[in-house]
């Protein structure tokens, strides 16, 4: 049976959208609430979801066209489909055999797409929930990827050295499940297609429930994930508004999107709020001379993305300080007679410790509805490293608890898994205050941008000799410029300048401070 569909109407005083993506193409199979289209409004941007699962036949709208509520979007042939309950009484099943198609599940912010370097399973192989399927690379790191069933795989829809995405299909497995109990709580997590086969023996599915791979700290603060739990009542609603649900914050048991959140959501739309507008359009600059088009990696685009994002949404002060470090460079030269070199950073981590004690604030997160500061009482650093594909940020745990050899150690093995692109996402999360350090290329000051959910930032310039009117004379003294960008909602200027000030003071007396 052939059905189309239509634009829903977005929202009062919405007439007309443009259509910035299309999504599909004609002869893909979906399912209902895979996204078909993305539209933009003045306002906003929005994802069109499918309100019937089937194969795709026609396409009746194109890239950069203005559309209104009614537009025929696609046209597709929708699956027939048989109630559950019908089936268990007339076979009186409560056992039975099913195939479900596993697929990549998010692996992280900013990952849109893998390279597959290991296939681990063959067909024909049984395998248990856990068991690692495939193994992928980003750019950053390479992974495991366990599968969250048991049973027989039927089938491998991909292959060693395939670029995949998270909701690519990996696999299908033959399991077999309490159908009364299991499959009835997955209808009531999410929209399932559903292939009955005639003689009511066998029951095909598909569903998103992947394990998903995004760490707790991710999701806290409401990051893109397959898995959205909500109910089918609820997903209509959003999908008449034309709702991206997966941009919504669920306050509900588990994380559970209610009507109130997404209609919280549209208003802060509508407000102008959660929005970064972009204005402008690409210009021909080969009219003025010869060019090259050179694509941004993944590294600099999820950059991009996240500090365009920080920078709108966080109200930003940086205070400048300058730290006599000129016991502390003697110092430094004395130990690296004697052991292997060791950088400023690991100094610089052992005289930010004390701060974070003393300074609660700078060690803190906001909780996602603004009203609540999260204290931390562990004590985790981000350090800035700079790669050839572009800035990476690996996190050097539990810092109090190591001496600054252990530290050196860390951060170079770090830096180099970084560089070699071999950094775990375990590498790169969980830090409580960042230090960006361009002391090694040159500048005085500059003014780094706070990497959310983290407060605060350090940065680090180049040393200067300056001189010094000491005891009725002039004395060269080893100066370092300071830059301290924090979040104004959580700190304020004069505890700020009370930081940079000890900051300084623990570097002046660093001796103090390294055998803690």
């Amino acid at each position: 049976m052939l059905k189309k569909i239509t634009l829903q109407n977005l929202g009062e005083g919405i007439e007309n959208v443009e259509v910035t993506e299309i999504n599909i193409k004609q002869g893909d199979d979906i399912k209902i609430d895979d996204i078909i289209l993305t539209v933009e409004t003045e306002k906003a941007s929005m994802e069109i979801a499918s309100e019937h699962s089937g194969l795709v036949k026609n396409i009746f709208v194109d890239i950069g066209q203005q559309i209104s509520p009614e537009t025929e979007l696609i046209e597709i042939d929708v699956k027939k489909q048989q109630k559950i309950n019908k089936s268990i009484e007339n076979n009186n099943l409560s056992l039975l055999q099913r195939n479900d198609i596993f697929i990549l599940p998010d692996i992280g912010e900013g990952i849109d797409n893998v390279l597959v370097t290991e296939v681990n399973v063959n067909q024909g192989d049984k395998v248990n929930k856990d068991d690692t399927v495939i193994t992928v690379e980003t750019e950053k790191a390479s992974m495991e990827i366990p599968i969250d069933l048991t049973g027989k795989i039927i089938d491998i829809f991909i292959k060693k050295e395939d670029t995949i995405s998270p909701g690519s299909k990996i696999l299908s497995i033959e399991t077999t499940s309490d159908f009364s109990n299991d499959f009835k709580n997955n209808l009531e997590e999410s929209i399932i297609d559903q292939d009955v086969s005639k003689n009511g023996n066998e029951i095909q599915t598909s569903s998103l429930t992947n394990q998903n791979l995004v760490n707790n700290e991710v999701n806290q603060y409401n990051k893109i994930s397959n898995h959205i739990y909500t109910s089918p009542s609820v997903r209509r609603f959003a999908r008449k508004l034309g709702c991206d649900l997966s941009l919504v914050n669920g306050t509900g048991r588990k994380g559970r999107i209610l009507k109130e959140d997404v209609e919280k959501y549209i208003s802060s739309i509508l407000n102008g709020q959660n929005q970064i507008k972009s204005y402008g359009s690409d210009i021909d600059f080969s009219i003025f001379g010869p060019i090259e088009n050179k694509r941004l990696n993944k590294i600099k685009i999820t950059t991009g993305n996240r500090l365009s994002n920080a920078w709108s949404t966080i109200p930003q002060v940086t205070q400048f300080d300058e730290a006599d470090i000129s016991l502390l460079t003697d110092y430094r030269k004395s130990v690296n007679t004697k052991h292997n070199k060791i950088s400023f950073l690991p100094f610089f981590i052992k005289a930010l410790v004390p701060l974070l004690k003393e300074y609660p604030n700078f060690n803190s997160s906001l909780s996602f509805s603004k009203k609540n500061l999260i204290l931390k009482k562990y004590f985790n650093i981000g350090i800035a490293v700079d790669t050839p594909d572009g800035l990476i940020v690996p996190v050097l745990k539990n810092v109090d608890q190591k001496d600054i050899f252990t530290l050196m150690n860390e951060l170079t093995e770090l830096s180099e898994k970084c560089k070699n692109k071999q950094i775990k996402p375990s590498d790169l999360q969980g830090s409580c205050i960042t230090i960006s350090s361009l002391g090694g290329i040159g500048g005085t000051y500059f003014t780094p941008i706070v990497n959310p959910p983290e407060v605060a930032i350090i940065g680090i310039s180049k040393t200067k000799v300056k001189p010094f009117f000491i005891n009725d004379k002039f004395e060269p003294r080893t100066m370092l410029p300071i830059s301290l960008t924090y979040d104004h909602r959580v700190i304020d200027g004069a505890e700020a300048a009370r930081f940079t000030k000890s900051f300084c003071s623990n570097l002046e007396n660093i001796k103090e401070h390294i055998k803690s």
